[in-house]
């Protein structure tokens, strides 16, 4: 009886056993989906993390940097102009704002161990040219006390005064023009100073 009852008994274990190794294959595979999931999503994360660090990059040091290389470096300049008594020209103050956007892009370098992008580059630009004309308002109204006396001054002022009025729409142009060029000088410049700068901290091991 037993006997007869061994080959069913055997074909149900084999077939209790098949049925269970399938179970643990495919519990197998599920627990490796998971797994999968989750690293993927650790890993989205992590790049979304990092990309929103890389969006929040702080140019602020860098602006203030830039700033003070800029009014150092145009006043030496105007008082070399003015001892030697030359014309100041076009070719001075670009090459001022240049010097001074690439101390601040080697700043930027340094900090963040990379060049400037694109986004990053248009901030600076749009920073910089703002303290650019602070700067220069204030070198102008400081030249203007220094050389203009007190009972002179408000002569002055209103002459100066005078000709914006009768001049509103020459002055906004020229002031345009100038603001639109200084721009792309900051913006093309940041970005090909940072680049250099990467590339030559890279090769020496500074960064």
């Amino acid at each position: 009886m037993l006997f007869l009852l061994g080959p069913p008994i055997r074909a149900a274990q084999l077939r209790v056993r098949n049925r269970a190794l399938t179970g643990r294959v495919l519990r197998d595979l599920h627990g490796e989906q998971e797994a999968g999931g989750t690293a993927a999503s650790v890993s989205k994360g992590a790049k979304m993390t990092g990309a929103t660090l890389e969006t929040e990059s702080n140019l602020w040091s860098c602006v203030l940097l830039f700033s003070g290389a800029y009014l150092i470096l145009s006043a030496v300049s105007t008082a070399v102009l003015m001892i030697f008594d030359l014309n100041a020209n076009t070719g001075v103050a670009v090459g001022v704002l240049v010097a001074a956007t690439a101390t601040a892009a080697r700043k930027f370098v340094l900090d963040h161990r990379r060049a400037l992008r694109s986004g990053e580059q248009l901030r600076f630009a749009v920073l910089a040219l703002i303290a650019t004309i602070l700067v220069t308002l204030v070198q102008l109204v400081a030249a203007v006390l220094i050389v203009t006396g007190k009972d002179e001054l408000p002569a002055l002022v209103a002459e100066v005064q005078a000709w914006i009025a009768g001049n509103t729409s020459l002055l906004t142009f020229v002031v345009a023009a100038v603001a639109l060029v200084f721009f792309a000088i900051l913006y093309f410049t940041s970005g090909w100073f940072s680049r250099l700068f990467d590339k030559r901290l890279a090769a020496t091991g500074k960064i």
